[in-house]
């Protein structure tokens, strides 16, 4: 058994099998971990929290151009987007 305790998490570790254990750290920090008897311990450690979007202002013309490389609006859509920028209206 190992424990996370900062995670409210646990996994039963079994010899030769891999165990997944699914959890988002908040901050940068260290998390101790263990076994169950507590014996056995450890450290993982976060070293910085990676936004999940681009922080600022984004070009809107460059990011219709990766939701259209990434296939989420048609070439359209794409240059609708494009015209309507480019005429200055949103």
């Amino acid at each position: 058994m190992v424990l996370f305790p900062d995670f409210n998490k646990s996994a039963r570790l079994l010899e030769g099998e891999e165990a997944a254990i699914e959890f988002t750290p908040e901050r940068a920090g260290e998390y101790g971990f263990q076994c169950g008897m507590g014996m056995l311990r450890g450290k993982l450690r976060q070293l910085s929290r990676q936004p999940t979007a681009p922080q600022g202002t984004a070009d809107p013309l460059e990011i219709a151009r990766r939701r259209l490389a990434a296939g989420e609006i048609t070439i359209a859509e794409f240059d609708e987007i494009r015209t309507r920028l480019q005429s200055g209206l949103k």
